[in-house]
């Protein structure tokens, strides 16, 4: 029987030499959004029932309400920040996985909130936080890299420069000090494409905008021209996985789709049915 909870540790051999960028890896929109009202509740599963379920990319969007670090979806606020930390933290004392937390979307942030934030995933989740120098760009590294026979590992991409119009206003901190020693740069290479006008008589024509978010580590070392592939895709419903083995070998095989971060009209002000044409 497939263990969905273990499936990246228990197929190290079989996934250890390919590279991030190779794997579709099972992912969830608007994660932690479970305790919300009917209308916003994007899962039913909590964090922790996610990963034991499979999951191993988290879109996590946090604000700042009653005083709290907060998911947020649009104005709704959920669980706290802190207890999606804990459920990884707790999961990953036990497996020995790859997960993958994309941060996003911030509400109502400062420098001083952002401090908060941080220092809250390197206190829940540091003994699981990537160290050292990577030999090549995040999405080019092998899975081996990240875990081992008793090891699991953690990333943590935070995106400073996203399209919320909170982030804009309100991100006031430097991440070039020394006080962000955490941080490692790097490039979101399916950010959003800008239309510029090479003349007023002229049509538009795309050049690629990437954004600048931030690698959480625990080095100061930096990772210079990163350019992320990693490629999330849900595992169909009903989908037959008979043996570990054909599913390890699968896994492998499959080939980074392009994704479109325009996936939902809370996200970019277009429809669903609208992204999806894209």
């Amino acid at each position: 029987m497939f263990d969905r909870a273990n499936w990246m540790g228990d197929h190290r051999q079989q996934l250890g030499d390919k590279k991030l960028r190779e794997l579709v890896l099972a992912a969830s929109h608007d994660s932690a959004q479970y305790d919300s009202g009917v209308a916003l509740q994007a899962q039913t599963l909590t964090i922790g029932q996610q990963l034991a379920a499979g999951i191993r990319w988290f879109d996590l969007r946090v604000g700042y309400a009653d005083g709290k670090l907060k998911i947020h979806h649009e104005r709704f606020y959920g669980v706290d920040f802190a207890t999606v930390l804990d459920d990884v933290g707790n999961f990953m004392a036990s497996h020995h996985e790859l997960v993958l937390l994309k941060i996003s979307h911030f509400r109502d942030f400062n420098a001083e909130r952002f401090r908060s934030a941080l220092l809250l995933i390197v206190n829940r989740l540091g003994p699981y936080l990537v160290t050292g120098a990577l030999d090549n760009r995040v999405a080019a590294t092998p899975i081996s890299r990240f875990i081992g026979r008793n090891a699991g590992a953690v990333l943590v991409f935070v995106d400073n420069n996203d399209d919320s119009d909170a982030t804009k206003a309100e991100f006031d901190f430097d991440p070039t000090l020394r006080t962000y020693k955490v941080l490692r740069r790097y490039r979101d290479w399916y950010a959003p494409i800008r239309r510029t006008a090479t003349s007023p008589s002229s049509t538009s024509t795309a050049t690629r905008r990437p954004s600048r978010p931030w690698f959480v580590g625990r080095t100061t070392m930096p990772i210079e021209r990163m350019r992320s592939r990693a490629t999330a895709a849900v595992f169909p419903r009903g989908s037959s996985r008979s043996t570990a083995s054909s599913t390890a070998s699968a896994a492998s095989r499959m080939q980074p789709a392009r994704t479109c971060r325009a996936t939902c009209f809370c996200c970019r002000g277009r429809s669903p049915s609208a992204a999806a044409r894209r």
